[in-house]
């Protein structure tokens, strides 16, 4: 017999003030007074408990963004993060980088599927009653391809507008290397000719270098932009604080739904980034990658063909502003450090 006491949310249902051990635990544990009794998880057979304080280990208490592709970046938020820090998404485990001891970056494993994220010790195999190890919330790993600027500065998408929503992040100081939007969704019709979109560019505080632009959708709905027809703009140079206007027109053919859509903005260098070097899965210097969703009603019955709607089409004008005289970046961008990612115990 054992006394249990303030077993706490994350302790057995069959917790009362006084319970007999079962021989088989499944990975339950209990808590004991001022210690957590603990089984060792992955086993059905209780061959011994132990009785350990949960002195020292981490604690997750928040992760941010909710969603993103293998190989994105997850900020995670607790507590005791330290070199000994394993993290897992569902599971699979991943590199991270400890930023303190309340703040690590994980990077989305191959092989993870949509599930919790769980931080413990490397190579522990304990569960603790009343140490929130694992996510309250379910991490949704994208199923699109990562897409995202290795560096936070000189260039991002500072404003993106329809008749539908504005996502106006002017002046904020912000410069993420890659954005899911996707809570913004843009209304359209097949075959409808010249559905706008606003969008500019910013320079993040810093100089306005010139800047190259691609936009893709997903048309058939596939997890990818590699089909005919769904690269849509590659303009070699915009600039920053000038007001553009994407001119869309949506393909009679395109099926209704959810589609896609990639806005990415780079920043020439030379160090490498050129249009030549930018798709629309993989990483580049400068700049920043956002992901909207737009979505496609059904043509109306009877709806004359506009022949210009046959195939999807889109061009990049200027709405607003002057476009200044193009200035390469010039400097070496691998000289920048960046975070390093690993798993526990590797230097």
């Amino acid at each position: 017999m054992a006394t249990i006491t303030d077993p706490g949310p994350r302790c057995s249902a069959m917790a009362h003030d006084t319970l007999s051990l079962p021989a088989t635990t499944n990975g339950t544990c209990f808590a004991l007074g001022n210690y957590y009794l603990i089984a060792k998880t992955g086993t059905s057979q209780l061959s011994s408990l132990q009785s350990l304080q949960a002195a020292g280990h981490p604690t997750i208490t928040g992760f941010s963004p909710l969603t993103a592709p293998v190989g994105g970046l997850v900020t995670l938020t607790g507590t005791n993060f330290d070199s000994q820090t394993a993290v897992y998404f569902n599971g699979v485990a991943a590199a991270r980088s400890i930023v303190n001891a309340t703040t690590l970056v994980a990077q989305v494993p191959s092989g993870a599927t949509t599930g919790k994220i769980r931080v413990s010790r490397a190579s522990s195999t304990t569960t603790f009653c009343n140490l929130p190890q694992t996510s309250g919330v379910t991490f949704t790993v994208d199923p699109y391809c990562l897409s995202t600027a290795s560096y936070n500065s000189y260039g991002a998408i500072d404003y993106v507008a329809s008749s539908e929503f504005t996502n106006n992040t002017i002046g904020l100081g912000t410069c993420p290397n890659y954005t899911n939007n996707t809570p913004y969704v843009v209304f359209a019709t097949a075959g409808q000719v010249g559905k706008q979109i606003d969008i500019q560019f910013g320079s993040c505080g810093q100089p306005n270098y010139q800047k190259l632009f691609k936009m893709y959708v997903d048309w058939n709905g596939d997890d990818d932009f590699t089909d005919p027809g769904e690269f849509l703009i590659d303009a070699p140079s915009v600039s920053s604080d000038v007001l553009y206007t994407i001119t869309l027109n949506i393909p009679t053919t395109v099926l209704p739904g959810t589609k896609r859509m990639r806005f990415i903005v780079a920043v020439h260098d030379d160090a490498g980034t050129n249009p030549a070097s930018v798709f629309s899965c993989g990483a580049y210097n400068f700049g920043e990658t956002e992901d909207y969703l737009l979505n496609i009603a059904p043509a109306p019955a009877f709806a004359p063909t506009d022949s210009a709607s046959e195939q999807p089409h889109a061009e990049l004008t200027v709405s607003r502003g002057e476009e200044s005289p193009s200035v390469r970046f010039r400097t070496d961008a691998t000289s920048i450090p960046a975070l390093r990612f690993t798993l526990p115990g590797q230097p």
